[in-house]
């Protein structure tokens, strides 16, 4: 009698079997490890370690103890038969479970599967030798039922392969004609999908459609069967490109016999509105490779669409809240360091920045220079113009100050018309041509905001490092003091602490000078100036640094030959 066996149970048993060759093929090739070779070698270990333990203990002549320890280990490993000392003459010295019944291996060193020697040594050479006698290893058929074995896992994957490989392949199979293949069981499992799922002809009409899709669209089974999935109103993901122009994967598929990547569409339905779906294609192929269908799994990406939305809103949303908060630290690390009329450093802040450069400046051994430099006539322009007017002029020195310093000075207003510049890696003479550029543009600068017949001048005190001077204090008020000398020789004028001179202190014969300003406001108010501003005290002699005894007129000249040589730099 010929026994016919189906096509499902031939692919079936070709599978489980190719597998197995597979399967086999590897441990040929030595990728599956080798169980027996690991037993015997984890065997050997076993009694090299057991003849260390032995060789330690007879070496403190404990052998009542070596006895108890080689039965106990006996005793509890069930895969030792017995275990022997014997000496180079061959005699027992101690043994367990008779071990001479069990052992036949006494004519040769060499160790088997079943009986292991490892020799013994003491400081004269060896002198004996470990025995030890194992169970014989598993058989074919022990192994076969043993758990941990290649030959068990081989059992497994044929009995477990085969019941899994037929039922795969009967829920997957399919025959030429469509129709034909989709028994009630098969229909039963595709509606139990929650994606949506088409089973096309091979002119794109639609075979069989699961109740997930049906449900989705609103329409019933039957006004689908045999119409065409692309006459379904369908959108791409962003309206862009146009249907069209574009074709769906299901007929690239028919058409180029590729598998195209999966594809987002739009669809309107009934009863759920405009719909987004994620589209794959698979194809229903013959024996001969042709194919006779399509299968189409739609999944309904919409409520993560929804989700994905919401969460970038949300996203948006905190980065916003984020931006915000920047901004508001900014502003309020403005706030807190910059003078709100100049937006140059407030007096905290530009006294930390300068005690931060001086602490850098002393440990690298640098110099560094400040400029004090203030208004002349100042409270004669708030006081003629209004206060508007002499803000315009200290926001423009401001402006000619920036633009004068590096990225690496510090500049801040000190209070009312009063401004302090940190020149690190500068000395005096660097510094006060600095300043005498920004005098020199102060004094030509044109002021729209005055009234005709003012003119705006400034008056400069500049020290540095090299007085040996390093807290931002005493720096500034050196400063200070070279600018209280500028002031009372005229105004409009650089004056270097270290080129002081004791000599240089206010003379109350010399004038200060009047050439900027009105008559108005030189008889009003610089005489309003100097009754209402306390005068400074002359700079005592100890104060100053004198470095050489130059006259009132050697200093006069001194700066008008730097403003020539600046003037020719500017030019």
């Amino acid at each position: 009698m010929q026994i016919v066996l189906s096509p499902l149970l031939r692919i079936t048993i070709g599978l489980v079997l190719l597998t197995i060759s597979l399967l086999l093929i590897g441990d040929m090739l030595g990728l599956v490890p080798n169980q027996t070779q690991a037993k015997i070698d984890a065997r050997k270990t076993m009694a090299e370690s057991l003849a260390i333990q032995v060789s330690s203990e007879i070496g403190n002549d404990r052998m009542k103890q070596t006895t108890r320890l080689l039965n106990v280990i006996v005793n509890r490993n069930q895969h030792i038969h017995s275990v022997g000392l014997r000496s180079n003459s061959k005699q027992i010295i101690m043994q367990t479970n008779e071990h001479e019944q069990h052992w036949s291996n006494t004519d040769n060193d060499q160790s088997t599967a079943t009986q292991v020697q490892v020799p013994i040594y003491d400081n004269h050479g060896r002198w004996g030798t470990l025995e030890v006698s194992f169970t014989p290893l598993e058989s074919f058929w022990s192994d076969l039922f043993t758990g941990g074995t290649f030959m068990a896992m081989l059992l497994f994957v044929f009995i477990s392969g085969s019941l899994a490989y037929w039922l795969f392949l009967k829920r997957t199979l399919s025959e030429l004609d469509p129709r034909s293949v989709i028994p009630d069981r098969v229909r039963s499992a595709l509606d139990a999908l929650n994606e949506g799922l088409v089973i096309l002809d091979g002119s794109e009409r639609i075979v069989l459609i699961n109740t997930s899709f049906e449900k989705k669209l609103g329409i019933s089974e039957a006004k689908l069967i045999g119409k065409n999935l692309s006459d379904l109103p369908w959108m791409m993901k962003g309206n862009s490109p146009s249907l069209q122009t574009h074709k769906f994967p299901w007929s690239v598929l028919l058409e180029t016999k590729k598998i195209p990547a999966p594809s987002l569409f739009k669809l309107k339905t009934k009863g759920y509105g405009t719909l987004t779906f994620d589209v794959n294609v698979v194809p229903i192929q013959a024996d001969n490779q042709k194919i006779k269908g399509v299968i189409v799994t739609i999944d309904d990406l919409t409520e993560m669409e929804k989700k994905n939305n919401e969460l970038a809103r949300t996203l948006d949303r905190l980065e916003k809240s984020q931006e915000e908060i920047n901004r508001q630290n900014l502003e309020l690390i403005v706030l807190a360091t910059r003078d709100p009329l100049t937006h140059l450093l407030n007096r905290r802040a530009l006294f930390e920045g300068m005690d931060s450069l001086l602490a850098e400046s002393r440990r690298q051994e640098d110099l560094l220079s400040c400029i004090m430099l203030d208004i002349d006539h100042f409270k004669a322009v708030n006081d003629t113009l209004g206060h508007a007017a002499g803000d315009v002029v200290i926001q423009v020195l401001s402006e000619i100050i920036q633009m004068a310093v590096g990225s690496n000075d510090l500049a801040g207003r000190y209070g009312g018309e009063e401004f302090v510049v940190v020149l690190p890696g500068l000395d005096e003479s660097q510094a006060a041509e600095i300043a005498e550029k920004i005098r020199i543009e102060v004094m030509q600068r044109k002021f729209d905001e005055l009234s005709e017949g003012f003119s705006i001048t400034s008056s400069f005190g500049v020290s540095s490092t090299t007085t040996n001077v390093w807290e931002s204090d005493k720096l500034i008020d050196l400063a200070d003091q070279a600018l209280y000398i500028a002031k009372s020789s005229g105004r409009n004028l650089v004056v270097r602490y270290t080129q002081m001179d004791a000599d240089h202190s206010p003379d109350p014969e010399v004038q200060p000078d009047t050439a900027a300003l009105p008559e108005t406001a030189l008889n009003e108010g610089d005489i309003a100036e100097q009754a209402s501003t306390p005068q400074k005290q002359p700079v005592k002699t100890e104060q100053i640094v004198k470095l050489s005894e130059t006259s009132k007129d050697d200093l006069n000249m001194t700066v008008e030959i730097s403003r020539a040589v600046l003037f020719d730099r500017l030019s």
